[in-house]
C-alpha cells in the first residue's frame, strides 16, 4: 500500500491475502485491522475492504505532528555537549546505498530510522513511535515523491546538515533545516 503496488480503490480479500502470504486468515484480519487504524484501508463490514484514497487531512495532521514534536527535540539536542551522532551518520550512509540500488522503500525506512535515532538520543523513542503511528498517509505521499527524479537527494543532504548543526550547537540552523526537510515531504 505504501509503495502504491496496491493503489487506492483496490479491493482486498482475506482469502487471497492469506494465500499470498502463506498464513491463516486470523493474522491477515489482524493486519487489516491495523491498516484500518492507520487509515490505509477502509473495512466495509459484510461487503469488502478497500485501499483508501489519499487523505489530505491526515497528511496535514502528520506534518503538524512532526514539526511540533521534532523541532523542540532538535533544539534540545543542540544544547547537549557532544551527543553521539555516529548511529545517525551510519543511517545516512545506508540511505546513500539504498538510493544507489533504487530501493526507494528501503530509503524511506532508513529516513524514519534516522529520525527515530534522534529521538533515542533524548530517550524519547516512544515519541517517534507515536508519530510513526500517525503518518501512514504522509508516507504514501513521500514514496510518490521519492520515485520522482531528484526528490530523494535533498533528504540525505538535509540529514547531514541537521547533524552538523547539532554538533556545532546551532539550534537556529538545525531548526531551519529540519522544518524544510519535514515540509519537503509534502
Amino acid at each position: 500500500i505504501l509503495s502504491l503496488g496496491l493503489p487506492p480503490g483496490t479491493i482486498l480479500h482475506d482469502r487471497e491475502l492469506s494465500e499470498r502470504y502463506g498464513t491463516s486468515r486470523t493474522p491477515v484480519r489482524d493486519a487489516v485491522q491495523q491498516l484500518a487504524k492507520e487509515g490505509l484501508v477502509h473495512v466495509a463490514p459484510q461487503f469488502a475492504t478497500f485501499v483508501t484514497p489519499f487523505d489530505p487531512v491526515a497528511v496535514r495532521q502528520a506534518h503538524f505532528l512532526r514539526i511540533n514534536l521534532e523541532t523542540p527535540l532538535i533544539q534540545r539536542l543542540c544544547t547537549r555537549d557532544a551527543p553521539d551522532l555516529t548511529p545517525a551518520r551510519r543511517l545516512i550512509a545506508r540511505q546513500r546505498l539504498a538510493l544507489e540500488g533504487d530501493d526507494f522503500l528501503g530509503f524511506l525506512e532508513l529516513d524514519d530510522a534516522f529520525h527515530h535515532a534522534l529521538f533515542e538520543l533524548e530517550d524519547m523513542g516512544g515519541i517517534w513511535m507515536l508519530i510513526q503511528g500517525r503518518k501512514a498517509q504522509l508516507d504514501r505521499l513521500r514514496y510518490l515523491l521519492a520515485i520522482e527524479h531528484g526528490q530523494v537527494f535533498h533528504p540525505i543532504e538535509q540529514h547531514s546538515a541537521i547533524l552538523d548543526a547539532i554538533e556545532t550547537q546551532d539550534a537556529h540552523a538545525a531548526t531551519e533545516v529540519l522544518q524544510a526537510h519535514v515540509s519537503g515531504s509534502l
